[in-house]
């Protein structure tokens, strides 16, 4: 009896002893994957870094002489085409950029007279809609103020007047309104074109709801998360052709 136990004891001392250099030798290997993944991120991260350094200094050579261009020179047609393209390239140089710093430093709230602010947006992006034949009507309450990061306010303006143009029926007028109720803002712009066919997928990374047009599917993502972490609602209504995204912001006593 008891050599038997003793028999039984040496084979469970023996599987425990396999049992742990199996644990061990599948631990080691997680940990080299886990380091090779890491490695990989960090090569990733360094390409992107670099690669949006590198698109920052032709891409603002190429504004800088188009705007000289215009103020020596009467305005082309071609020029203005191109000038839209660069501004769109823009964009997503902004995109890129805010997506790799986000984590890495902080965007501090500061007080914004968002009527001016959305203006100048606007004006900036009038020759992305020019070059594109499309028109702004833009309906804007003025000198209200709102809290909120400039970089993150920047980047929920500028892709929703991005995602506007490309979606819009060609010589269409793109509306943009701003109005301040009951201390909640709501910024909201609408266009003609193709009903969205799955709304709840629109602010999802990647997906884009014409693969034909081009484009990440980034921008509409990197608004959703800033409008999430500032408590900024988001509608999306489109009846008709008509498409209009709604944000409402909600003023902090």
């Amino acid at each position: 009896m008891i050599a038997k136990i003793r028999e039984k004891n040496q084979d469970l001392t023996l599987l425990n002893a396999n049992l742990e250099k199996i644990v061990e030798e599948k631990t080691s290997a997680l940990q080299e994957s886990n380091a090779y993944t890491k490695e990989l991120l960090k090569q990733q991260d360094k390409f992107v870094n670099n690669a949006i350094h590198e698109i920052n200094t032709p891409l603002s050579i190429m504004l800088m002489n188009i705007e000289l261009h215009n103020l020596k020179m009467p305005k082309s047609p071609y020029l203005t085409k191109i000038e839209a393209a660069a501004k769109v390239l823009e964009n997503i140089y902004e995109d890129l950029g805010y997506v790799v710093k986000k984590y890495r430093m902080p965007y501090p709230k500061e007080k914004i007279n968002i009527s001016k602010f959305l203006e100048e947006r606007i004006s900036y992006f009038h020759d992305v809609a020019e070059g594109n034949d499309l028109f702004f009507n833009a309906a804007i309450h003025p000198d209200i103020f709102i809290d909120f990061s400039s970089v993150e306010l920047q980047r929920i303006i500028d892709n929703n007047l991005s995602n506007a143009i490309k979606y819009a029926k060609t010589k269409s007028t793109i509306e943009v309104t701003l109005s301040n109720k009951e201390g909640k803002i709501l910024f909201a712009i609408s266009n003609l074109g193709k009903p969205v066919k799955q709304p709840h997928k629109l602010f999802e990374r990647y997906y884009r709801e014409d693969e034909a047009r081009g484009g990440f599917g980034l921008g509409l993502n990197i608004v959703r998360e800033i409008c999430d972490e500032n408590g900024v609602l988001i509608k999306v209504d489109s009846k008709n052709k008509k498409t209009t995204f709604s944000y409402t912001f909600i003023k902090e006593d």
